[in-house]
């Protein structure tokens, strides 16, 4: 009968010392972070712009949180469709609101 090898649980950092110890994890999380970097970058953009144009952080706040509900609701994609389109009208409204409250054209 073959002897059984039992791990212990590590706790603490030395948790993530024997994930990323693993073959291939650090590439993997490296790439993985540099991907996730311009989806919080839309976000950043659409506060500067909007804070620019109509000196406003409650509308650039607005919209960024239109916006980041809109990414959320098209992120669960497939799970209702009903509910991701009443999402992104809410943001496109936000958007067209801001839109015309700063003058910008179109």
């Amino acid at each position: 009968m073959a002897s059984e090898t039992v791990v212990e649980p590590a706790s603490g950092l030395a948790a993530y010392r024997r994930v990323f110890a693993a073959p291939h994890v650090r590439p993997l999380v490296g790439y993985a972070l540099l991907a996730r970097m311009p989806i919080g970058m839309g976000a950043v953009a659409l506060i500067l712009f909007i804070h620019g144009q109509t000196d406003s952080f409650g509308a650039a706040g607005v919209v960024a949180g239109a916006y980041t509900i809109a990414s959320t609701g098209s992120a669960a994609r497939k799970s209702s469709t009903r509910v991701q389109a009443s999402l992104e009208a809410s943001a496109n409204s936000s958007c067209l609101r801001s839109k015309n409250e700063c003058g910008a054209p179109g």
